[in-house]
């Protein structure tokens, strides 16, 4: 009888080590994305300040939710084409951002992607 009895705890598998193993795996891939989850960011050089010789543009977030540029009112829907057609004769295409504080990141967000679309390559963020 216990021959059977020692028979039958040798042939139990130990998940201890998998599990182990498994959780530093999690661990370390969870790791290496926020690693490389970065944000590109365009900064001048502090030696040489960038000068234009023609007027800023600022696209207003207002707090009421609508948008302006250079405080021109102007509809979402609307916003892309409206972008178009102010950069469309110049050669550097800037635009600064100012959102109030009651609007959200994603709404932030979302108008800079519409002004990507638009054709401007550098957006920057006024607080």
């Amino acid at each position: 009888m216990q021959l059977a009895a020692e028979s039958s705890v040798g042939k139990e598998i130990n998940v201890t080590p998998l599990i182990d193993v498994m959780l530093v795996l999690i661990v370390s891939f969870m790791v290496i994305v926020a690693v490389e989850a970065k944000l590109m960011l365009n900064l001048p050089l502090q030696e040489t300040p960038h000068r234009s010789s023609q007027p800023s543009i600022v696209l207003d977030l207002k707090p009421d939710g609508s948008y302006a540029i250079n405080g021109s009112p102007v509809r979402r829907a609307g916003l892309e084409d409206r972008l178009r057609a102010i950069y469309a004769r110049r050669p550097v295409k800037i635009l600064l951002v100012h959102a109030a504080g009651s609007r959200t990141y994603g709404e932030v967000i979302d108008a800079m992607d519409i002004a990507r679309a638009a054709g401007i390559e550098v957006i920057g963020y006024m607080p």
